[in-house]
């Protein structure tokens, strides 16, 4: 298999990654530049990273055995060195999709590697990449399902289940067979089959399989629900706990700021909520709020506020970050030298500039994660046919494009609807204008689009195969979404008959280039 770069487009990151550093270096508390003299710096900012941790050596211990229990002693290798400071570490994340999530989930994880791995080269010293799976996230309708575009099917992770409170890492598949059923009928010969039956019992589990079997090795996976996670989280925790008005204010001039400089602001704030979840004892994650001299999660959980000291010291485990504090938090845990960012999260970092400077805690350069679309192999006649050129834009609507492909096939039903709108249009003309001929004139135009669409239903039954290879190539690209936002990586490679295309696109995509590149899979 040969990958041919076919086309390019904007990066979906662009707004961010093309701030002047004046602007950057106050918007992204880190800027997003990471050139030698920058990464230099930042290592230097790192050299105080260990001296400042009240970490006892008993508390790595279990962080360390978790990960060689799940991923192997060369991983906790490396997450030894990180956790001692030997190793700074380019950390990217994501909340734990179905199968891995979409192509984007992939996308970021090799972009953490492929800095990773130069920045060790440039530096001359070891840099790792690392994956911050965001199973602690309580929003299970965001990451459960997952459309098999070829197929139309769709695969749910908890059918059953309606659960938005609990973190999602903690809620087991109801039904794992059912799930492999589905897996072996729409991915029959994919990597993904062997996957389901190695034992992942919940989406955590699962993303961690699915990252494994992509990068091995070259990258280590941590959990946010993970309770040692939490643990080592803690002075960040007190931070975010101690004045809930003051990260408000901080993050409101952020988030005026950005606004100010044209980028999407995608936060809210509010002066009495804390930016940390607490855990209760059903299971649920509830937000933390501050009412007239005590926090409460609205639930069964009520302190005084002079209390949460020791509170976040004896139940630290039962405490989760938000949006805001949580690269603050894995910047407590891990020397991170670059975060790896997709648009949605620059969203959110281009507003904590001010957080970061009112806290005194500096965040690591961000970067842009790798971004493609892939195509089968052309040409394409149907969809040119349809005006549509593949490597040069995205498909659109189903509906409009296999309209445009058939009237292009039948120019005299163009012609035939121009007679219509034509004659439509003289007899209201001789018969005058008012309300009652203006409301006429509009059922008759309702009639004509319908007449219209009925005729196109009727010609485009002459024409199923075409469209059903125009219908393929619009499903591969994402049905109508952008490919790397709704196709999953598994799909890809099922639909594509390329069982090699991940190994292969990672010798090709360049995570350092500044645009959405289109491939054609040969």
């Amino acid at each position: 298999m040969t990958l041919r770069r076919a086309g390019i487009r904007p990066h979906p990151c662009e707004p961010w990654t093309s701030l002047v550093p004046s602007v950057a270096s106050q918007l992204l508390p880190g800027g997003n530049d990471a050139s030698l003299p920058v990464l230099r710096r930042r290592l230097g900012v790192l050299e105080s990273w260990k001296p400042a941790r009240e970490w006892m050596p008993s508390e790595k211990v279990g962080l360390l055995r978790r990960v060689a229990d799940g991923q192997g002693k060369a991983v906790a290798q490396s997450l030894g060195q990180i956790l001692s400071g030997v190793a700074p570490v380019v950390l990217t994340g994501q909340q734990p999709g179905v199968a891995g999530g979409p192509l984007f989930v992939w996308l970021k994880a090799h972009a953490a590697v492929a800095h990773a791995e130069r920045m060790s080269v440039r530096l001359g010293l070891p840099v790792r990449a690392l994956f911050w799976v965001a199973g602690d996230d309580s929003d299970l309708a965001e990451v459960r399902r997952l459309l098999d575009p070829v197929t139309g099917r769709v695969l749910d992770s908890h059918p059953g289940i309606d659960d938005g409170i609990r973190p999602v890492g903690d809620i087991p598949f109801t039904d794992p067979r059912g799930m492999r059923s589905w897996a072996a009928s729409v991915w029959p010969d994919s990597a993904f089959l062997p996957l389901l039956d190695g034992g992942s019992n919940d989406l955590s589990s699962l993303m961690v399989a699915c990252l494994r079997h992509w990068f091995g090795d070259r990258l280590v996976v941590v959990d946010a629900r993970w309770s040692e996670v939490r643990s080592l989280a803690r002075r960040t925790y007190r931070t975010f706990a101690r004045s809930p008005e003051g990260v408000h204010r901080a993050l409101s001039a952020g988030m005026a700021a950005a606004s100010a400089a044209g980028l999407k602001v995608a936060v809210r704030s509010w002066p009495d909520r804390l930016r940390l979840f607490r855990i209760g004892d059903d299971g649920g994650r509830r937000r933390v709020v501050s009412l007239g001299g005590v926090l409460t999660d609205g639930a069964d959980w009520t302190v005084p506020v002079k209390s949460v000291p020791s509170i976040l010291e004896r139940e630290i485990e039962r405490f989760s970050h938000d949006v805001v504090s949580r690269p603050f938090a894995a910047e407590e845990i891990f020397p991170v030298l670059a975060h790896v960012l997709g648009p949605g999260e620059f969203a959110y970092f281009a507003c904590l500039g001010e957080v970061s400077r009112s806290i005194g805690a500096s965040l690591a350069p961000a970067l842009p994660r790798a971004s493609c679309t892939i195509l089968p192999a052309g040409p394409w006649p149907e969809a040119l046919r349809a005006g549509w050129n593949p490597p040069a834009r995205a498909s659109g609507p189903w509906d409009p494009l296999k309209n445009a492909y058939v009237e292009s096939m039948h120019p005299e039903s163009v012609q035939w609807s121009r007679t219509w709108a034509d004659a439509r249009a003289d007899y209201l003309e001789q018969i005058g204008s008012d309300a009652s001929v203006e409301a006429f004139g509009k059922k008759m135009a309702s009639f004509e689009s319908r007449l219209r669409l009925s005729r196109l239903k009727a010609l485009s039954g002459r024409h199923e195969q075409e469209l059903s290879v125009l219908g393929r190539l619009w499903a591969i690209m994402g049905a109508g979404g952008v490919q790397e936002r709704v196709v999953s990586p598994w799909s890809l490679e099922q639909h594509l008959g390329q069982p090699g295309l991940l190994r292969r696109l990672a010798e090709h995509v360049d995570p350092d280039e500044p645009v959405h590149t289109v491939w054609e899979a040969r």
